[in-house]
């Protein structure tokens, strides 16, 4: 346990030392929920997520997603999301995009792999996979797809009957087609989800979100101090 959490303050460490004093500093925050609509096979989302830059200054953006997740296996989820993103360019209006998405996600431990050692069983590894048609009126390439590939690991560090604590870390590259395929972002986190009482989970975390235009030109930096609610029923 001392190690996670050495290593889990070590990374924070590292992703504030490459911000630079010219970076914005934003805030971003999700309220979610999901419900069952078939016990441990299909599950119902909704997410509302609200977005502030120039230092959290500015409120620039919001979203809604909708949309169902479906467990063929213990391992495996398949989900679909509809999407409206409202979104303020600088010195502008709120445009809209509408976003299709379709989820590929495996999830294990190291312990479903067959590894019996007590410590390195509870690592739980998140692969998610997600295509993106995203339709938007005022850009160039008007309909245009997207893939990101967000692997993510995390580790229990306590473990009660009314509280679970689990840092974590992950990575998160995307790759917009629209006349090619190019590498544009990419997100690291850094954070750690509360469960409460098996309803109730409280993330925070710590990312640094970098970008370039197309697959050429120099890396941009943001810094985002980001919250995530979700209730379970």
């Amino acid at each position: 346990m001392r190690l996670m959490l050495s290593c889990i303050a070590m990374l924070l460490l590292l992703s504030a030392a490459v911000a630079s004093a010219d970076d914005d500093w934003q805030m971003w925050n999700d309220y979610a929920i999901k419900y069952p609509l078939i016990k441990n096979k299909v599950d119902m989302n909704g997410i509302f997520d609200t977005r502030f830059r120039n230092d959290m200054d500015e409120f620039f953006r919001y979203h809604f997603y909708v949309g169902p997740d479906y467990y063929p296996l213990k391992w495996l989820l398949l989900g679909f999301q509809y999407g409206n993103v409202q979104q303020k360019p600088e010195g502008g209006e709120f445009q809209t995009e509408h976003r299709f998405m379709w989820f590929l996600t495996p999830k294990f431990s190291l312990g479903d792999l067959g590894i019996r050692d007590s410590f390195l069983s509870n690592f739980k590894f998140t692969l998610q996979n997600r295509l993106e048609w995203r339709h938007r009126y005022y850009y160039t390439f008007k309909n245009t797809w997207r893939y990101r590939f967000y692997p993510k690991i995390s580790y229990p560090v306590f473990k009660s009957k009314y509280l679970e604590i689990s840092p974590y870390v992950g990575d998160a590259f995307y790759f917009p087609m629209e006349d090619s395929i190019a590498f544009n972002e990419n997100r690291i986190y850094s954070g750690a989800v509360f469960k409460v009482c098996n309803h109730l989970s409280l993330d925070f975390y710590y990312m640094r979100q970098a970008t370039r235009p197309g697959r050429g030109g120099d890396w941009a930096g943001n810094n985002i101090i980001g919250t995530i609610a979700t209730y379970e029923f």
